[in-house]
This record gives C-alpha cells, sequence and structure tokens, in this order.
C-alpha cells in the first residue's frame, strides 16, 4: 500500500526539464532512451526543443533527465562527462531487466545482508553486470573488506582468475567474518598484503600469469584513484572500475577529497592532468543509480551525508545519470521496483534506514577503458 501512496502523491519536479539548444555543438552520448518508442534504443543527436516539448506534453510528466552527459570538456567544468559509446555500461537498463531474476538470486544469498561499510544494491550491480559482460581472464580487487565485491565478481566470472588486495585480514566496521573465494583466488591480505603500485607485475606478465588486455581493475582502496594511474599505464592494465568516485569535495577519507577520482577530474577547468585523461580514454561511464533519489518519501528523515556515497532528494540531478528504472513515468518499471522490493524486503519508500541505505547506496562508480599504449612504448617497457 506504501508504495501505490508514493506514486499517487508524486509530482513532477521542474529541476527535470532541460532545454538543449538545437545549435549545441557539444557531442552527445546520452543515457535517456525514449520509453515511449521503446524501437529507439540510442539517439546519437540531439531533438529540437520543439520534439522536446511535444514529448513532455504527451507523457504529462518529464522525459529527460537533466543530467545527460556530454564528450565535450575543455572550458567548462563537466557535472556528468561520457566517452565512447559501446562498452559494458551501455544500455545497463536493458541489461538489467533481461537478468533481473538471476541478480535478484544472487543479492538475496549475498554474504552480508547489511554490507555497512561497502557495496549495497547499485554498486553490486555494477560490478555484476561489467564483470558478465566483459568476461576478463583475470580480475583484481584492491580493497575487498568484508569479501561482497569478490562474491559478485566470482558469481560473474565462475572462470576468471581473481586477486583480492587488502592491509586488513578481518572486515571493518565490525561487519562479520570475510566472504572467502575456494575457486581460483590468490589472496594478498594482512601478513600477505602487498600494495597495488608495488606488486611486480611485469614479472607476473612476463610469466604469462596474467594477460594485461584482458584484465578488470576494481580499485577501493580510497588511495586517490589517477595516483594508480602511472601503474595502470606502465603495465598495460586498461579495463577498470572506480568504486568511490566521488563528486568535487566529498570523500570518506583525505585522499578521497584531494581531486584524484575522474568525476572530480573532470570538473576542473584547468588541470593538465584531466585533460591527459579524458583524451587517453576510450571509454568513460558512471554507472547509473538504479532509483532517482527523488523516489525517496517525504515522510523520510534521512540526513545529507557530507562526505556522500548516498543520494538524497536535495542533490543536484545534473551531476547523476539518468537512473535505471523511472517508477515515476514508467508502469512496468514500476512494477520492476515493487519485484525488487518484495523479493529483498525493502521498502520502496525508504522511509526505514535500510531500505534507504539500501536503495540509495550510490557514489558515482565508473567504468573505464584507457587507450592501449602505443606499440613502441610495450616494446620498450618489455610489455610487447
Amino acid at each position: 500500500m506504501a508504495l501505490v501512496v508514493l506514486f499517487q502523491n508524486f509530482k513532477p519536479n521542474t529541476r527535470w526539464h532541460r532545454s538543449l539548444r538545437a545549435d549545441d555543438n557539444h557531442s552527445n552520448n546520452s543515457s535517456s532512451n525514449s520509453r515511449n518508442n521503446p524501437s529507439n534504443k540510442t539517439n546519437p543527436t540531439r531533438e529540437s526543443p520543439a520534439v522536446l516539448e511535444q514529448t513532455n506534453k504527451e507523457t504529462t510528466l518529464p522525459s529527460l533527465w537533466p543530467g545527460i552527459p556530454t564528450r565535450a570538456w575543455k572550458t567548462t567544468p563537466m557535472k556528468l562527462v561520457r566517452i565512447g559509446t559501446g562498452g559494458p555500461v551501455e544500455k545497463a537498463r536493458e541489461f538489467l531487466l533481461d537478468h533481473l531474476d538471476e541478480f535478484l538470486d544472487l543479492y538475496q544469498k549475498r554474504p552480508h545482508q547489511s554490507n555497512t561499510c561497502g557495496m549495497r544494491l547499485s554498486h553490486s550491480l555494477a560490478i555484476w553486470t561489467i564483470a558478465k559482460r566483459l568476461q576478463p581472464t583475470t580480475i583484481i580487487e584492491s580493497g575487498i573488506n568484508a569479501g561482497q565485491s569478490t562474491y559478485f565478481f566470482r558469481k560473474a566470472c565462475p572462470q576468471a582468475k581473481i586477486i583480492s588486495i587488502d592491509p586488513l585480514e578481518t572486515p571493518i566496521c565490525q561487519q562479520a567474518a570475510r566472504w572467502i573465494d575456494t575457486t581460483n583466488n590468490e589472496y594478498m591480505t594482512g601478513k600477505k598484503f602487498t600494495d597495488f603500485d608495488a606488486i611486480n607485475w611485469q614479472e607476473r606478465i612476463a610469466n604469462q600469469d596474467i594477460d594485461p588486455a584482458t584484465t578488470l581493475i576494481l580499485m577501493d582502496d580510497h588511495q586517490g584513484f589517477f595516483n594508480r594511474m602511472k601503474t595502470f599505464v606502465r603495465y598495460g592494465f586498461r579495463h577498470l572500475i572506480n568504486d568511490d568516485n566521488y563528486k568535487w569535495n566529498e570523500g570518506a577519507t583525505r585522499l578521497d577529497k584531494e581531486g584524484w577520482m575522474p568525476k572530480q577530474m573532470f570538473y576542473q577547468t584547468a588541470s593538465s592532468n584531466a585533460e591527459w585523461l579524458f583524451y587517453n580514454l576510450r571509454h568513460y561511464a558512471e554507472f547509473p543509480p538504479l532509483l532517482s533519489p527523488l523516489l525517496v518519501s517525504k515522510n523520510a528523515t534521512h540526513a545529507k551525508k557530507v562526505q556522500g556515497g548516498f543520494l538524497h532528494p536535495t542533490d543536484d540531478l545534473t551531476s547523476i545519470e539518468e537512473p535505471l528504472l523511472r517508477p515515476e513515468l514508467d508502469s512496468n518499471d514500476r512494477k520492476v521496483l515493487e519485484r525488487i522490493a518484495l523479493a529483498l524486503n525493502l521498502d520502496a519508500t525508504m522511509v526505514d534506514a535500510e531500505s534507504y541505505q539500501e536503495f540509495m547506496g550510490y557514489c558515482f562508480i565508473c567504468y573505464l577503458e584507457l587507450i592501449p599504449l602505443a606499440p613502441m612504448l610495450q616494446s620498450a617497457w618489455g610489455l610487447g
């Protein structure tokens, strides 16, 4: 009943309306697909204002999310950037709907039902989707805490070798014992810990222990993502996930706030490091959150966390990818949300803390694919 009341009381928010100039020359890879025209899967060109106005009249609700990403970056801070087309984040909504039963079954059986200091619903879906679509031969995760990410990686890639790196032998936040993967996993934790940058990757590559071109790396260690770039580039690692992709001035640690997360870097206007990153990426895409923060019930009293990590109704929507589900616009999405809430014993109105944290736990997790090194550099560094 609470879910029905939620949608009956929902009113469009004017922040969702966005006027697009027909002469805007920024290239646009919009995540917004027309839900009124399912056959229109992609739309590489911007629609004219007249078309947008007519669409809004027909639906009576805004059909476009305001944070439409653009590839343009140079002189203006960009709140939302996407680079390249295709890749494992493309059509994430369709992938979710096609694999919903499978994912819900895995999520119901997850090792930590309340992953206090780790991934919740949206981020678990993100890494599972990306890994399942890429099917890497090796997965390296720097920062594993209670093992939730290891669990979803293993379920997505049964044959992959996983290298799990963490300085601690046991989880923080008083969580239960770490979930241990016994299939094909090398644990570098506790006394066996070696920092990601200090591992002799060249030796492992030379011994054909790993292939950097088919390796997927998850950085979840709060060490400042771009600080690791020297190792990614030096050894030819190309497929990357940054879990805690904090916005400007947000973060759980000092390094999180120093401007080395991709989202923070693209917001800078005079950064040669950000410019280098921008032009050396084949793909950059923030995996969309499952739901809009505006769906949180007005009866909820959840305070906005200044360090980030959770979406909140007061957030600037222009910095957020369009959510995978839009139950406030689409009756089919409403049914999908009902299925998810029922399967996971959550309240879709998000009044209680646990439901809010599960649905709104989100930190702009992103996938990046680096442009491969030039063959001459690979040869000079013994990587070719």
